[in-house]
């Protein structure tokens, strides 16, 4: 299955991976929407920081000061896994860092299960995705970037 996805990311240059991380982000977090549904029918909050926000403040938010800081947190979280923790595997550190950073949009336990794969493959995209002509960190934000803003335009509808 990694041979398999390596040969797809290797025929891509990287706005086109950029899209379909953020294509591929969607599309898992798509199912998931009946488990937010059920949830917040039998009396669960699925919560959100940003409830009553105006739109403009969710976009800056959400959508380019919110992705850098966590960005930069990212990188960070793996330095401190790597030299303090001594995890060396790109698995276990994809795998912690994606709990991790899941884990720190703590609005509901709903909320991180569903945010889990949208983090997974951000984290996947600085740790594991070989830039062409960007670099990994460019790569991420933007699979950051576009992730966050398509969720909150989504969430409008």
């Amino acid at each position: 299955m990694r041979n398999y996805i390596k040969s797809i990311e290797e025929k891509l240059n990287d706005v086109q991976y950029i899209l379909l991380a953020v294509i591929t982000s969607i599309l898992i977090q798509m199912p998931l929407q009946g488990l937010i549904y059920l949830y917040e029918k039998y009396g669960g909050d699925f919560g959100s920081q940003f409830t009553g926000e105006s739109m403009i403040f969710l976009l800056i938010s959400g959508c380019i000061i919110g992705p850098i800081i966590e960005s930069f947190f990212i990188i960070f979280l793996i330095w401190i896994l790597k030299d303090k923790f001594h995890l060396k595997k790109k698995l276990h550190l994809l795998l912690t860092t994606s709990v991790i950073f899941a884990s720190l949009h703590y609005y509901s336990p709903m909320y991180i299960i569903v945010i889990f794969p949208s983090c997974f493959i951000i984290v996947y995209s600085y740790l594991c995705y070989k830039p062409k002509k960007l670099s990994s960190f460019t790569v991420m934000l933007w699979v950051h970037i576009i992730s966050n803003t398509t969720v909150i335009l989504l969430s409008l509808f």
